[in-house]
């Protein structure tokens, strides 16, 4: 009598084709495994009901080397052997409804710094008539009906505009809001804000660039910035206001990144630190900001992603990982995808409601910009599991769906540029975690 074991794969996990390789992708784990070519036309075929015997037969494999490759995806709690053919019940994949979950209020445009590489190009010019507290109680109520529940007042520097700033925070913490968060350089804080910020149960961040004061000063083209911020760093904790830091990296202060960390964690016992390069958006975009070295250092050179859970999944299926569901609104009221995204606007809360604006044909299309309309990106098995910035990726172009250009790896081939081939060619293998 033949062998009519079937395998199926398991109920959290789903298979995603690239053009040429495939990913399993363990929604309850949140991992994700690499398939060869072969390994993926299997896996394919099994799961739509083929027997063990006929893949043999079909791919001129023999039936210990079949199983053997499937009692990997075994071991890795992928998947089962059955003795007769079923149709798994998936887990329910959420529906990705209509809703924000973060809101950027750029309450001014104003800033005491004029940052090498500020993102909108604040300085202590005013551009435009500045939405007042009214307006910005508005604009958060419609949000917080929209499910959102966390927000970030930020500039320019918000400091510049004392008065509005706490109101909105105050406002925006009796509305519901359970995360409220302050972006500032930190130089203008008093200490009657600082015991404002702690009564409101608001978070504070901030940016820092170098353990260094002299290329610090000189990156916020500002005397006295890295005291001052120092100064506040040590109020602020003092306090047990929660404080994050970011580090922008630049060719300026890209030598002492490390040395920098270390500083605010044994200075001031700060633990959630995050770097990032400079992003090409308003002062940002030039070209002497970026050294050869920062090019090659976020070169993406094997698949090594975050954890890709069934929200996740979800999301990256349906739309944009950030524009999806998170939007910044400038000091006059226009709704732009992210900060970054300066180019793009949705509309102007003046003129319409947060939901006519994020229901206009430019918002949907933004927000549902999943790596499946992107270039290269749309042939391949990571697209779901791959985080991407579309500012960083146009890179000042007009090109919106561009290939990110970290990214050395060549679906079509399954290939990693500047690394070892993603995998034997023909062979059946189920590679490790990523």
């Amino acid at each position: 009598m033949r062998d009519k074991r079937y395998f199926v794969l398991g109920a959290a996990s789903f298979l995603v084709s690239g053009a040429t390789r495939g990913a399993i992708y363990d929604t309850d784990k949140g991992s994700v495994f690499s398939l060869s070519e072969d390994g993926k036309i299997i896996v394919q075929k099994l799961d739509q009901g083929k027997s063990i015997s006929e893949i043999c037969k079909e791919e001129g494999v023999s039936k210990k080397e079949l199983q053997n490759f499937l009692q990997k995806i075994v071991d890795l709690g992928l998947g089962e052997f059955a003795q007769e053919f079923r149709v798994r019940e998936k887990v329910e994949i959420p529906s990705i409804r209509d809703t924000l979950s973060f809101v950027h209020c750029e309450i001014t445009e104003r800033c005491n710094f004029t940052c090498v590489h500020c993102y909108n190009s604040a300085s202590l010019c005013k551009k435009g008539k500045e939405l007042k507290t009214a307006e910005w109680v508005r604009i958060l109520q419609e949000a917080y009906g929209k499910g959102c529940r966390r927000m970030q007042l930020v500039g320019g520097e918000p400091f510049c505009k004392r008065k509005t700033l706490f109101e909105v925070a105050g406002e925006a913490r009796r509305m519901g809001y359970e995360g409220v968060e302050i972006f500032s350089n930190c130089s203008l804080l008093t200490a009657r804000d600082i015991a404002s910020i702690k009564d409101l149960k608001i978070s504070m961040a901030s940016s820092f660039y170098s353990s260094n004061e002299k290329i610090h000063n000189a990156i916020t083209q500002k005397e006295g910035s890295w005291q001052k911020a120092i100064e506040n760093f040590a109020k602020i904790v003092e306090q047990q206001i929660p404080l994050r830091v970011g580090l922008i990296i630049s060719r300026a202060n890209e030598a002492t990144v490390e040395e920098t960390k270390a500083f605010l964690k044994e200075q001031f016992g700060i633990e959630h630190i995050r770097s990032d390069y400079v992003r090409p958006a308003g002062r940002g975009c030039a070209s002497d900001l970026i050294s050869d070295s920062m090019i090659s250092a976020q070169a993406v050179t094997s698949p090594s992603f975050a954890k890709t859970d069934l929200s996740t999944f979800a999301k990256r299926r349906c739309g944009h990982n950030c524009f999806m569901d998170k939007i910044c609104i400038s000091p006059t009221g226009d709704v732009h995808p992210c900060v970054m995204e300066r180019d793009v606007s949705y509309g102007n809360v003046r003129r319409a409601s947060l939901e006519e604006i994020l229901a206009s044909p430019t918002a949907l299309q933004y927000r549902r910009m999943s790596k499946d309309v992107i270039e290269a990106c749309s042939e391949c098995e990571y697209r779901y599991c791959c985080f991407d910035c579309r500012v960083k990726a146009r890179n000042g172009s007009d090109n919106i769906t561009a290939k990110p250009w970290w990214c050395m790896y060549d679906p079509l081939k399954g290939e990693w540029k500047m690394s070892k081939k993603g995998g034997d060619e023909g062979s059946i293998e189920a590679r490790g975690e990523c």
